[in-house]
C-alpha cells in the first residue's frame, strides 16, 4: 500500500490518519533525489560497510582465514589412526552404559 506521508525534522507524518496493527514498522521510504544533499550521501556511503555478495572476491579471503584457524586441528586428526570396528563397539557401548547409569 503506498501512503503520502511529510518528512519534517526527523519524523514522517501521514496526510491522512492511518490505524496500524503495530506501533512499530519498518518502512520503504522513496525520496526524490533532489531533495537529498549530495554531501550527506557521500557520507553515509562512506560510512556503510561494502556488500558482500556470494562468489565474491572477498568470499575466498574469508574462506583463507577460517582454513588457517582450522588448520592447526585438520593437522591433529591427519595424525590420528581411524578407530577399527570392535574400538567403535567397545566406546559405543560405554557410553550407552554411562547414559543407561544415569537414568537410574
Amino acid at each position: 500500500m503506498q501512503l503520502e506521508a511529510i518528512y519534517e525534522n526527523g519524523k514522517l507524518e501521514f496526510a491522512r490518519p492511518v490505524h496500524l496493527k503495530h506501533g512499530r514498522i519498518r518502512l520503504i521510504v522513496d525520496i526524490p533525489d533532489h531533495e537529498i544533499l549530495h554531501d550527506d550521501v557521500q557520507v553515509q556511503a562512506r560510512r556503510a560497510p561494502p556488500i558482500e555478495r556470494p562468489g565474491a572476491a572477498s568470499a575466498g579471503s574469508i574462506r583463507a582465514e577460517i582454513d588457517a584457524i582450522l588448520a592447526p586441528w585438520r593437522d591433529r586428526l591427519a595424525k590420528l589412526k581411524p578407530m577399527s570396528k570392535e574400538e567403535r563397539r567397545a566406546l559405543f557401548s560405554e557410553e550407552w552404559e554411562e547414559r543407561h547409569r544415569a537414568r537410574t
